[in-house]
């Protein structure tokens, strides 16, 4: 009759730290890469923001015309997916950050 011989605990326990570990390296990743389309994203919205800026003025100088008006709202369109999408990725990045920040505590 075979009996069930338990492996080393402490080997389990590295392998569980190192499990932990691996998750926690993916999240930071993960958060490294939503950082990284966060200031993308901040870049086109200054970008967009002088755009606007730009079509202002020339509507100011010109006065009323079609095709400033529609790229105003190009423009306007632009300003608000930036926000919008910026929110986003940042409470996607808030949650992961918790995450990450709970594989810390179970290292301890």
């Amino acid at each position: 009759m075979a009996f069930f011989i338990p492996r080393s605990a402490l080997r389990d326990q590295e392998q569980d730290l190192q499990r932990i570990r691996l998750v926690a390296d993916t999240i930071s990743s993960v958060c490294g890469e939503l950082q990284r389309e966060i200031d993308g994203l901040t870049l086109r919205h200054s970008a967009s923001r002088e755009k606007a800026t730009e079509v202002l003025l020339a509507l100011e100088s010109e006065g009323n015309s079609g095709k400033l008006e529609r790229k105003l709202d190009e423009v306007e369109s632009a300003l608000i997916y930036c926000e919008r999408r910026t929110a986003q990725l940042g409470a996607l990045r808030a949650q992961f950050s918790v995450l990450l920040d709970s594989a810390a505590l179970i290292r301890r």
